[in-house]
């Protein structure tokens, strides 16, 4: 939806912790337009004077007649000029460095606040939405600021020839600029239609960029499903309605500089054309007031077509804007005390929900003590994720209490939290760099020993020390350097190496093979008494390693208790040792 409102006075306003920078930028572009205009004016008498021969030359100012000789007049406009270059190449320099500086500061902001903001904004973004935003809209936005600054050197150079052009041919000059003030004005509807226009552009870009991310990530399914034709129609219709909006707002920016230059040169050449006739003043101020008439034109194009890009980028400047904001307004906060243990861990009535929606999690009530393991099982959709977030803090309990030895977890900081407590999901996830940097996860905290200490309880080091280069070894792009197995494990060293309270397991073999998860399993048997283990699973394998058994069903506690006992009952557990063949 476009907004209302001067698109100038938007965009200085988005751009308004650089205004020190953007004064400075525009008193250079006023001084170096003064020495452009300069040496425009005395360029004409100084062809006057050559011509004649007599060795000055005579200029006509505010009714007063000025006369220098020719050298003078020479040395002036060759300074003009090369102090002109010089302005020009600081202008430049200025302005490449403030766009540098708005580019690294949003960059920086945005990292800032994505890893900052509340999990429960992060997780609700749109694949795909929120990195075209901080990529391609911070690209556009850049490019904003750069318009932004070249409509400054514009306005300035378009002002400094027009008072020129005044101040050296009066009324016809005044004259022009009254006219052209009118067609300025009678053009101003398609600047709003430009305005409606990039808004749609805001809108339909996000949508192809989300479409184009969904066929990439579901290229299989699409080919083996005989779906490609079906998508590519679909696909179509956004891509065709982009296009018309692209040469609609080409044409828009175009058509208002292109009217407002030509209707400005056939004035200046009917104004000189009358003056010629009237016989009024000299022919050098003529001649002078035509080629900074001209020149003032030239800069009025220029402002034209920088308002015109600077209107077309501003939704995209303002999206970047909104969703920088909404991810700063959600920031995570980290106040509390810090404690030593989180044990033992007591969830007291523990009810959660998601916005209007029914309740996913309903009075859910258990203790975990020191060392012990617990096996959270329940079929899908029974609220087994949504209790680990609540363990985790990344969400907090709508209703009821999460006490962590037996103080409300909300007392204690969230940075305390996840040191003490850590997670291994179920989909292990590398950076693209060192093992020793996956398990160290750039913490400075965590010390070489730790890293290798926290290998060795994971069932890891040994596979590690045996390749080339050891925990220096590049585990490659996302981790693709080493297998299912090797990754998971890492995770679990990843999150060893803090040495926590407590640690959290997502279904931690469920994607390996069989070879793989043995070594899984021989790595959470070591750790079982020695760190208090939450285990979400499916396999019957995994939970042999639990002490106690929690069944979800409906977001409700269906049943909890010791292994043993469990095993032996009718209910989930049982209908899942049935289908496995067990009994």
């Amino acid at each position: 939806m476009a907004r209302s409102g001067s698109p100038i006075l938007r965009a200085l306003g988005h751009f308004r912790s650089y205004r020190r920078r953007l004064a400075l930028l525009s008193g250079i572009s006023v001084a170096g337009a003064t020495l452009e205009a300069a040496g425009y004016a005395l360029i004409v008498p100084l062809a006057a004077a050559a011509v004649s021969g007599d060795g000055s030359f005579a200029l006509s100012l505010l009714g007063a007649t000025w006369d220098a000789p020719v050298g003078v007049l020479f040395a002036i406009v060759v300074a003009a000029v090369v102090l002109r270059a010089g302005v020009s190449m600081f202008e430049e320099y200025l302005g490449a460095t403030m766009q540098a500086r708005y580019a690294a500061d949003q960059q920086a902001r945005a990292i800032a606040a994505v890893l900052r903001a509340r999990w429960s904004v992060q997780s609700a973004e749109v694949e795909g939405d929120l990195q075209d935003a901080l990529t391609n809209y911070l690209n556009r936005a850049q490019l904003g600021l750069r318009n932004l600054i070249a409509g400054m050197r514009a306005l300035a150079g378009f002002t400094i020839f027009l008072c020129g052009a005044l101040v050296v041919g009066g009324v016809i000059a005044l004259a022009v600029l009254a006219v052209l003030a009118v067609l300025f004005t009678l053009l101003r509807p398609l600047a709003r239609a430009a305005r409606s226009n990039s808004a749609e552009i805001t809108a339909e870009t996000p949508r192809f960029a989300r479409n184009l991310s969904q066929s990439v990530r579901m290229s299989r399914e699409i080919r083996l499903f005989g779906a490609t034709d079906a998508i590519l129609e679909q696909a179509r219709g956004p891509i065709e309605r982009l296009r018309h909006l692209l040469v609609r707002q080409r044409l828009l920016g175009v058509a208002t500089p292109a009217v407002y230059q030509a209707a400005g040169l056939l004035l200046v050449v009917g104004g000189i054309w009358v003056a010629s006739l009237a016989d009024v003043g000299r022919v050098e101020s003529l001649a002078a007031t035509a080629l900074l008439m001209l020149k003032a034109i030239q800069y009025g194009r220029s402002l034209q077509r920088e308002y015109h890009v600077c209107n077309d980028l501003l939704p995209f400047v303002e999206t970047l804007e909104d969703r920088l904001s909404a991810l700063e307004a959600a920031r995570d906060i980290h106040h509390g005390d810090v404690v030593e243990r989180l044990e033992p861990l007591t969830l007291d009535g523990v009810s959660f929900r998601y916005d209007d929606e029914g309740h996913v999690l309903r009075d859910i009530r258990f203790t975990l003590a020191e060392g012990d393991s617990l096996g959270i099982v329940g079929p899908s959709g029974s609220g087994k994720s949504t209790l680990l977030q609540l363990l985790l803090r990344l969400r907090e309990p709508e209703a009821g209490v999460l006490l962590a030895g037996g103080r409300p977890a909300s007392e204690i900081a969230k940075s305390c939290w996840y040191e003490r407590m850590a997670f291994v999901p179920q989909e292990a996830q590398l950076f693209t760099d060192t093992i020793y940097e996956n398990i160290r996860s750039y913490r400075p905290s965590v010390s070489r020993n730790a890293v290798i200490r926290a290998a060795r309880r994971a069932g890891i080091a040994d596979e590690i020390e045996a390749l080339p280069d050891g925990f220096a070894t590049h585990a490659g792009e996302r981790g693709t350097r080493l297998s299912g197995g090797q990754r998971q494990r890492i995770c679990i060293a990843r999150a060893l190496a803090s040495e926590p309270d407590v640690l959290v397991f997502d279904e931690p073999t469920s994607a390996l093979d069989m070879h793989s998860e043995s070594a899984v399993q021989r790595t959470l048997r070591d750790l079982r008494g020695r760190t208090t283990l939450i285990v979400v699973a499916h396999r019957l394998s995994t939970l042999a390693v639990c002490d106690r058994i929690l069944v979800l069903r409906e977001g409700r506690v269906d049943a909890y208790g010791e292994r043993e006992d469990m095993e032996r009952r009718e209910g989930y557990l049982n209908e899942v040792r049935q289908l496995a063949g067990l009994r």
